[in-house]
């Protein structure tokens, strides 16, 4: 995605991270953006708000675009719809005017974790954004690596898909990991390990 926008890639890990950051998200999340995707264009790195701020921004936005948006964010949820009486069908979305809430998903409640909060403070509002409405992400519900994935965002991708999607993503994430390894021995730099597994692939 930073590629495709000319745009340095935001430093994701920095020193004093806690371990649940490093683990959770940089290590058992996984987000792929499809070729079709617009190409980054918001301001990187300004925070305007809090996660959830920007999550019912995505939620209200694809409502705005279709009636029945096809991001899986969107799931359990409808455009506000006003009753005879004046009342409203449904809980409105906390802090929105226009979308209600059938029924509560983990999707949506799986960015209520802390670390989200931190990664968006690396990444910005608009680049957050940007992911939630044109990324497909998963994240692992457990901590082992047979878990199953859960997908919290965009469009749904199928298990063949899927499986297909983060088999590649590992692959070009141990490899990138790989070279810089090599570029930290070249440079005399120590090594510390970890690596990002937020990165673009095509699906």
């Amino acid at each position: 995605m930073c590629a495709r926008s000319g745009r340095p890639q935001p430093v994701l890990r920095r020193v004093g991270d806690e371990g649940a950051y490093a683990n959770a998200l940089l290590r058992s999340t996984y987000a792929f953006a499809p070729d079709s995707a617009p190409t980054f264009s918001g301001r990187g790195g300004e925070r305007r708000g809090g996660v959830m701020d920007t999550v019912r921004a995505a939620i209200e936005h694809s409502f705005r675009a279709s009636a029945n948006p096809r991001n899986v964010l969107c799931k359990g949820m409808c455009r506000r719809v006003e009753r005879r009486d004046g009342g409203v069908r449904g809980a409105l979305l906390s802090g929105s005017t226009e979308v209600s809430v059938r029924c509560s998903t983990s999707a949506y409640e799986a960015f209520k974790s802390p670390v989200w909060e931190t990664f968006c403070d690396r990444v910005g509002d608009d680049m957050f954004l940007h992911i939630l409405l044109y990324c497909s992400v998963f994240v692992r519900v457990g901590t082992d690596r047979d878990t199953p994935l859960l997908q919290i965002c965009g469009y749904p991708m199928n298990d063949s898909s899927r499986k297909r999607a983060i088999t590649t993503a590992m692959a070009t994430s141990k490899t990138r990991a790989g070279i810089r390894r090599e570029r930290r021995a070249l440079n005399d730099f120590p090594n510390k390990g970890g690596y990002s597994s937020w990165c673009r692939i095509r699906r």
